[in-house]
């Protein structure tokens, strides 16, 4: 996984998955956690399903176990909620990333580090549902906080500045969503890895607001680089690979005169 060779770690992950359950019973602690990191793989993979369906079992198997145990139930319902997410049932992942959130509050206290990666889950929902007004507020002062907390270069600091750039342009400030989006793409490739999943989302988040800003070569460039980047990371048939090059054929017909 941290080679991101999705595919590999999958087939790993469910060996020692089917071995867990086996030896030690689909309840036991370490099937659950093995279960958690096969379902992150699987979402990686683009296998939004197989990670739900994983998810779904962890927290019916797992019930009583995780019951007690709260913070450990309050990561899995955020992490079934992330994988809903992905499929575009936003009604259902907000309401798991709500209950996960709520959950990390009172057990595990609100400067958690687990606590605020649910805020920023939550956060994402509101973005996705179009509530971009309302978001923009929580989502700078949370950018802020995820800097002080990790520093310019870590993940939840990146995503964090991402759902700021699209929060602005959700309010009508595109010009504004490209110039933080720019910059958070100068840090990725000067800080991350040239194949991290980061710097393909920052280009198909510009190419998002070069369009929204009435420049469309510049959203072309922005979607081909992504594309090319997704296709090498995660192959021709991952679920984002497929929507980014639709996107970009729609793009690329704007920019064709009419007849």
């Amino acid at each position: 996984m941290g080679q991101l060779d999705v595919h590999r770690a999958q087939r790993f992950l469910v060996r020692v998955h089917a071995t867990c359950v086996r030896r030690l019973g689909p309840e036991h602690p370490s099937t659950l956690a093995v279960a958690g990191d096969l379902a992150h793989a699987h979402s990686w993979a683009g296998d939004y399903s197989a990670a739900i369906t994983l998810l779904e079992r962890v927290r019916e198997d797992g019930g009583r176990i995780l019951a007690e145990d709260r913070p450990q139930l309050a990561r899995l319902l955020g992490a079934l909620g992330s994988a809903y997410y992905r499929t575009g049932r936003l009604d259902t992942a907000m309401r798991l990333h709500r209950q996960s959130l709520e959950m990390l509050v009172e057990h595990a206290g609100r400067d958690d580090e687990r606590t605020f990666r649910a805020h920023g889950d939550l956060l994402s929902d509101l973005l996705a549902a179009g509530l971009g007004e309302m978001a923009l507020p929580l989502l700078r002062q949370y950018a802020e906080e995820a800097e002080r907390r990790y520093g310019e270069g870590h993940p939840v600091t990146f995503t964090a500045r991402t759902n700021l750039a699209w929060a602005h342009q959700e309010c009508g400030e595109p010009e504004r969503a490209v110039d933080l989006l720019r910059g958070c793409l100068a840090d990725g490739e000067r800080l991350l890895e040239s194949r991290h999943p980061y710097i393909w989302t920052v280009l198909n988040n510009l190419g998002a607001a070069y369009r929204a800003a009435g420049r469309p070569a510049e959203a072309v460039e922005a979607y081909e680089q992504a594309l090319d980047g997704l296709r090498r990371a995660y192959g021709e048939t991952h679920p984002e690979t497929l929507k980014v090059r639709d996107i970009l054929e729609f793009a690329r017909q704007s920019l064709q005169p009419p007849e």
